[in-house]
């Protein structure tokens, strides 16, 4: 009867070491693009126009007149959602604004108020991967596998945000200028809690 209730003991214990040790189901994530040697490499990563863009002039956030209390940030945070893959725009809106893959394979998320809205032939739901540091002094990586993608893919454009963000989805053709990159995905606490993005 000693030895069962031992075992027992011991079980819960480790299952409770267990438990102390693993990963939350969420991650907030600050997300830079890699790729060496090329303009993109450490750039910053904005959401604004309802897309994600490399460099330019940070995000687009909106707050209401009539909320109190939001606060102002000059980076893009993602909420990663490690039991299903899904994604979506670290903001405080209720419902939240999700982060899918448009019919024409660019990067983006649901205006405010619309979640769960989506353009036919979009990948909503699913299809992000995280992959935590491999060992100290390098970074952990945010993919994307959904539909057979192959990850990420920026591609120049005009104006104010220079470099767009698609996803290499099979049978998809970018142009020459477009760059394959990986994305560096930072863990992030604490960080200001913006409204909405738009």
């Amino acid at each position: 009867m000693q030895l069962i209730a031992s075992v027992v003991a011991a079980a819960s214990l480790l299952g409770a070491s267990v438990q102390a040790e693993s990963q939350p189901d969420v991650l907030t994530l600050g997300l830079t693009a890699l790729r060496s040697a090329s303009p993109i490499h450490f750039g910053s990563i904005n959401a604004a126009n309802s897309k994600f863009w490399i460099w330019g002039p940070g995000p687009k956030t909106y707050c209401p007149p009539n909320i109190t209390g939001c606060q102002k940030t000059n980076s893009t945070l993602i909420d990663l959602y490690l039991d299903n893959g899904a994604a979506g725009l670290y903001a405080n809106i209720p419902g939240g604004q999700d982060i899918f893959v448009a019919p024409d394979g660019s990067l983006s998320f649901t205006e405010p108020h619309m979640e769960g809205v989506f353009p036919p032939g979009s990948i909503a739901y699913s299809g992000f991967t995280y992959t935590a540091p491999a060992e100290p002094g390098t970074v952990a990586i945010l993919g994307f596998k959904g539909n057979g993608s192959t990850g990420f893919v920026a591609c120049p454009r005009k104006g104010a945000y220079p470099w767009q963000i698609y996803v290499q989805l099979p049978g998809k053709n970018y142009t020459s200028g477009c760059l394959g990159f990986d994305v560096s995905a930072a863990n992030v606490t604490n960080a200001p809690l913006p409204w909405e993005f738009i």
